[in-house]
């Protein structure tokens, strides 16, 4: 059995993204224990000093030999020639798509050393047996140039004839033409797409002709692994974890007025309640690093508990957000890993894109989860009622926070067993085994 995987993140630097790619790969494992997973990766080392076993494959030169012109070219405006060119390219991935296939890969032969990488990238995929999109929130107007690379890939998979299958994926807002269009002719031809979130991702996917018989709404892919790391026992927790997301796509930039705000709340919360503030980094991307943002924010600070540290592996993070009684977050996955261990969390966002991804969370786990609109008046006044409310209630909403977690969990292990259903009438693999989930029923207390 051979499976290429395309991640959330292809240099591992964010917590989040290389957690969900550890969970698709120990699953699949699970599956086809004699799999060989190759994973598309610019960081070979850390990838695999994190996922020993799988394959690195670099994307370098991929979206160049798929879009058939200059990166980026699939954003701008084409030429007549372009034009006419690609009607002919499209009449033939209709009609022939192995023979498109085919010929991508001549291509790229021609090319060199230059293409080299990009030549053993979809020779792999076209020789393997399944194409997997693991965990992310990536195919949205936010990362629209992201979206058309990985699209493009999809369908390269496809029209070679591998089965192909979107896991733990948040699809939306998404208006932007290029990737409408790439949207549509994809992902109703792929096999199988499981959701983390469904308050915006299915009316999308729905929107796109997407039959709701090829998903499911399972939650986030690490769901588990944080539920499993949960904290029992002990001292009633007296931290405030505090994650920031600086970067273009959250809205919230270094030392602007929503900045100075979101630090004086925070900071007056954890002196009233005689708190420790638990800085939590999710990213160490140098365009977005949490832990540079948290540096900066909550310097000066005296009741700041420890360093914001990094890269850390997911089990540090969850041990980090596991001693803390709120989250309060500005991205997605300091979320993620309060909620599944039982712990309530309030996200700011200032931005659409984390406005559904804060919405898909509180769908998914209820009150616990709270999110706040930054974009709106009066929002450090209803950040600073959210975390007083939750931090008062939080013993109660850690019963309810841990079922809904051991549910998404046992969803998440269904949909892949759906996968290898759905792929096994297609294709002479090894049979898969048949998935055991591990017991997750929710202990009180903490």
């Amino acid at each position: 059995m051979k499976i290429v995987i395309e991640p959330g993140g292809w240099d591992c630097l964010n917590i989040g993204d290389l957690a969900m790619l550890e969970a698709a790969c120990s699953r699949l494992w699970a599956l086809w224990p004699a799999a060989h997973i190759h994973v598309i990766t610019t960081a070979p080392e850390r990838l695999c000093q994190s996922i020993p076993r799988v394959q690195p494959l670099s994307p370098q030169s991929r979206f160049e030999v798929l879009n058939h012109q200059p990166t980026g070219g699939a954003l701008g405006s084409p030429s007549a020639l372009q034009r006419a060119r690609r009607a002919a390219q499209n009449w033939i991935r209709r009609q022939a798509p192995a023979v498109d296939a085919a010929f991508n890969l001549a291509r790229v032969a021609k090319q060199g050393d230059a293409w080299r990488p990009a030549a053993a990238l979809l020779w792999t995929i076209r020789t393997s047996d399944l194409f997997v999109l693991s965990g992310a929130g990536g195919i949205n107007d936010a990362f629209a140039a992201g979206a058309l690379r990985v699209l493009l890939t999809l369908r390269f998979a496809q029209r070679g004839g591998r089965p192909t299958a979107l896991l733990g994926h948040m699809i939306g807002p998404l208006t932007h033409p290029a990737v409408l269009q790439l949207c549509r002719d994809v992902l109703p031809r792929t096999d199988w797409i499981s959701l983390r979130e469904g308050f915006t991702s299915l009316p999308v996917l729905h929107s796109l002709g997407v039959p709701s018989g090829q998903i499911a709404v399972c939650g986030d892919e690490t769901v588990e692994m944080a539920y499993n790391s949960r904290q029992h026992g002990g001292e009633k927790a007296n931290r405030l974890g505090w994650n920031v997301r600086v970067a273009r796509y959250s809205g919230l930039q270094s030392g602007d007025e929503a900045w100075k705000a979101f630090r004086s709340v925070v900071a007056a919360a954890a002196g009233e309640f005689q708190a420790e503030i638990a800085p939590i980094a999710i990213s160490h991307q140098a365009s977005d690093s949490d832990q540079t943002a948290l540096e900066q924010i909550t310097a000066g600070l005296p009741c700041v508990a420890e360093a914001a540290a990094g890269p850390e592996s997911s089990e540090e993070v969850f041990r980090r957000v596991g001693a803390c009684r709120v989250v309060v977050t500005g991205s997605y996955h300091g979320a993620v890993f309060a909620l599944a261990q039982g712990i309530p969390a309030v996200g700011l966002s200032f931005t659409p894109y984390y406005q559904a991804k804060f919405d898909g969370l509180r769908d998914l786990f209820g009150g616990g989860c709270r999110h706040v609109d930054g974009t709106v008046s009066g929002w450090p006044e209803a950040l600073r009622q959210a975390i007083d409310e939750l931090w008062t209630s939080a013993p109660q909403w850690q019963k309810p926070l841990c079922e809904a977690a051991a549910r998404q969990a046992r969803l998440s292990w269904q949909a892949y067993a759906a996968l290898a259903e759905r792929i096994r009438a297609r294709r002479r693999i090894p049979a898969a085994l048949p998935l055991s989930p591990p017991s997750l029923a929710p202990t009180p207390g903490r």
